[in-house]
């Protein structure tokens, strides 16, 4: 009876140590990317007041013009984890000159949506958060909602000072950066779509920067009978002729799918499977006619598949 007097007690202890342990390195974690940040802040503002990059932006050809500051700083995200500090020639923004690369501590990240701070700008900001790749692993694993246990924190600056160091504060107003550097995913249009909030006119994703992907359904192939041209996906038949259509899919997450084959006559047919075979008769009363042939998947979740060349089939029927 002792011995389990004494476990119990131990684990008791073990699990009050473990809860410590986790509020406090949470505090300090958040302390120690609030201070890199600050600190990377300060390096810039100095350069600024120091003019470090006047003269090597002159010899690359920059001149003020309209009241603009020769040089401009800024503190641009890679990732979520990954910043750079750079300093900005006039008429040379697509060019920056590194002054350093750095990374926020082991389990802090930023969160997304935002991309940095402008040290010439009147206001911008970011939030940085603690343990929340970890906890959202546990979460999906235990499917329990524990996202009240990530702690986040707004950095906010003012001409590169910071001003506000609190949970509310002002949020964007950074440096154009990657996809990746705002906190979001370039989702591949044919495989995936792109879900949530969306950023777009980037360089390295220009139309499908989203918050986050979902698997779309994939269409592998579809394919007739008669064979098509495979060139520009046309096939020549005569009115009261009878084509055989074929597909095969890729179900994405899901194990199946749905979906609608539309002969491009008015006449449209439901599909299901990851293999699919079917047959239409097609009839003209004109000299010739054109008809196209489009085949949409969707899985179990309303998810479609993308409109790709693969998806569709030209059929010219002849009278």
């Amino acid at each position: 009876m002792r011995i389990l007097k004494l476990i119990f007690s131990a684990t008791i202890f073990f699990i009050v140590l473990i809860v410590i342990s986790f509020f406090v390195s949470r505090e300090v974690l958040l302390y120690w990317g609030s201070s890199k940040i600050k600190s990377s802040l300060r390096t810039l503002s100095q350069a600024k007041i120091r003019g470090s990059f006047q003269s090597q932006c002159l010899q690359l050809g920059s001149t003020e013009a309209g009241g603009e500051d020769l040089v401009t700083y800024q503190l641009r995200f890679l990732s979520s984890k990954d910043f750079l500090l750079e300093a900005i020639c006039n008429q040379f923004s697509f060019d920056p000159i590194l002054i350093e690369k750095i990374s926020l501590p082991q389990f802090v990240t930023k969160v997304p949506g935002s991309s940095g701070f402008l040290i010439n700008q009147s206001q911008s900001g970011i939030e940085i958060q603690v343990f929340a790749d970890e906890i959202n692993k546990i979460s999906a694993g235990l499917k329990v909602d524990l996202s009240s246990l990530i702690k986040t924190r707004a950095l906010v600056a003012e001409n590169g000072m910071i001003v506000l160091d609190s949970k509310n504060g002002f949020i964007g107003g950074g440096p154009i950066t990657s996809c990746n550097g705002y906190g979001y995913y370039c989702c591949q249009e044919v495989s995936q779509l792109g879900v949530g909030d969306k950023i777009t006119g980037l360089v390295d994703c220009e139309k499908s920067c989203y918050s986050s992907c979902t698997q779309r359904p994939i269409i592998l192939s579809f394919n007739t009978n008669p064979l098509f041209d495979p060139n520009y996906r046309i096939v020549n038949i005569n009115s009261g002729e009878t084509i055989e259509f074929t597909y095969v899919a890729d179900a994405g997450k899901e194990t199946t799918v749905g979906g609608v084959l539309d002969f491009g006559d008015g006449k449209k047919l439901p599909v299901t499977g990851l293999a699919g075979q079917s047959s239409h008769t097609y009839t003209c009363n004109r000299t010739q006619c054109e008809y196209l042939v489009q085949l949409t998947l969707e899985d179990n979740w309303g998810v479609e598949s993308s409109e790709t060349n693969i998806s569709k089939i030209n059929v010219v029927v002849n009278n």
